[in-house]
């Protein structure tokens, strides 16, 4: 069963009027948010806290699908529950943490014990760096994104076995001139489970997201649909 198509890195630029007019067209699409304590050293894609703020307030209004993912020393706040990251996580639909393991203060049974707490969907990537937390984690509102890639837009060849009970989603490399592709290529991978895939680095032109491009996402996963629901 096909959840979402997680556009990822809406920006300063980004129109809150043309996400809205885009959610109505397209209920599937869920948009992604970068979360960081120091947008200012990274790029476009992170925008200051005030940012993030002001797009959570449109976003349930309006009932945009969102997602707020976590990047850097924000991952060791939402596990210790400072700085106030949990309490703007939790004004989005779900959270992505974005983080390695062996270079994390915190162990899984910390990550386990502050996913629980939360209550809302935290979602973790399972790359090389992060391969033992899917099945270490116990959590009933954990679900897993498949990212090989680890963010750098690489296409992965085949995918690994999910965990039981888990809802999974998949990214690596996914952008317009392959969606519709990505789209049955995760949906095989998916086995008849619920899924949803994400991308990012594709999406952009001169560093910020394209409305072209997202347009031409969804324009072919919607296409591509119908044939998802005839092969079940």
């Amino acid at each position: 069963m096909f959840m979402y198509c997680t556009l990822t890195g809406v920006d300063e630029k980004t129109d809150f009027g043309w996400i809205a007019e885009v959610s109505a067209r397209y209920p599937f699409v869920e948009w992604g948010v970068l979360f960081s304590h120091s947008p200012a050293e990274k790029d476009e894609r992170y925008g200051p806290r005030t940012h993030i703020e002001r797009f959570a307030g449109h976003a349930w209004p309006e009932g945009f699908n969102s997602a707020l993912h976590v990047c850097g020393k924000a991952v060791e706040s939402f596990v210790e529950d400072v700085n106030g990251v949990r309490d703007v996580a939790s004004r989005f639909g779900r959270v992505q943490l974005n983080f390695n393991l062996g270079r994390s203060a915190f162990g899984v049974p910390k990550l386990d014990e502050a996913i629980r707490e939360f209550g809302g969907v935290v979602i973790t990537q399972h790359n090389e760096a992060n391969a033992s937390v899917a099945q270490a984690v116990t959590a009933a509102n954990h679900q897993v994104l498949f990212d090989a890639s680890g963010g750098r837009g690489l296409r992965a060849a085949e995918w690994p076995t999910r965990v039981n009970g888990k809802v999974y989603g998949y990214a690596g490399g996914f952008g317009p001139e392959t969606a519709g592709d990505d789209l049955e290529g995760a949906a095989r991978a998916a086995v008849g489970l619920p899924f949803w895939i994400d991308m990012e680095t594709k999406l952009r032109e001169g560093g910020y997201l394209s409305a072209e491009k997202c347009g031409r996402v969804l324009e072919a996963v919607q296409a591509r649909l119908p044939k998802l629901s005839l092969a079940r």
